[in-house]
């Protein structure tokens, strides 16, 4: 399991109308390259809410990825929310 990240601020989130926007990226790295195997962008500080299940299931063919401008990406299945 990996660590919450937190960011501390004086107010509260929702405070002053503020509107959350949490942008997730999950790279690997393997045989010293770098793969991003997921990414996802919520709306919400909920806990969990970036899968149906609570938590992320990935399954991954590193030999089968795509360049892109944050460099490998690789199209995995996972029970993430589209």
């Amino acid at each position: 399991m990996l660590p919450v990240v937190e960011e501390r601020r004086l107010f509260r989130p929702d405070l002053l109308s503020a509107n959350p926007n949490v942008r997730q990226l999950l790279a690997v790295q393997y045989e010293g390259v770098r793969y991003v195997i997921w990414g996802f962008q919520k709306q919400g500080f909920d806990l969990g809410s970036e899968s149906r299940e609570g938590y992320l299931k990935i399954n991954c063919d590193l030999a089968r990825f795509e360049e892109d401008s944050i460099g490998r990406f690789v199209r995995c299945q996972h029970n993430g929310v589209q």
